[in-house]
């Protein structure tokens, strides 16, 4: 399965608490691509998997065949969440990193299903987090 590597540019925090669950959604914006699109990503962090088994999103509009925004929608752990964040607010370059598959019933649409998402960081030298 393509896995899509994304520089994310920005991004934004969102918490709430609802009847009984908790809900935390991280919203990432990527450089423009070579294209001159952007890849615009939800990563949804509630209790249940919205998406069912054998996916965890969506993404759209890929590979890109006009200037519209990439978009991308995905389910992480709350287990995974503060991990996520943490590599955001504290690491730079930040890639998102996506692996999608089409769907066997209609190849050739532009929407795909994610089956993995993370981040990855630059190179870095060790220990440079205690300075």
């Amino acid at each position: 399965m393509p896995t899509i590597q994304i520089t994310v540019k920005s991004y934004k925090v969102t918490t709430s608490q609802q009847a009984g669950q908790a809900t935390r959604v991280i919203e990432l914006v990527s450089d423009f691509m070579t294209n001159s699109s952007v890849v615009k990503a939800t990563l949804l962090s509630f209790p249940k998997n919205v998406y069912g088994p054998g996916s965890v999103g969506q993404v759209g509009n890929y590979p890109p065949q006009s200037l519209k925004p990439v978009d991308l929608a995905a389910w992480i752990d709350p287990s995974a969440f503060d991990s996520f964040y943490a590599v955001l607010s504290n690491e730079k370059p930040v890639t998102l990193l996506f692996e999608y598959a089409a769907d066997p019933a209609n190849p050739n649409s532009p929407v795909k299903n994610i089956r993995a998402v993370g981040f990855k960081t630059g190179p870095e030298t060790p220990g440079d987090f205690e300075k």
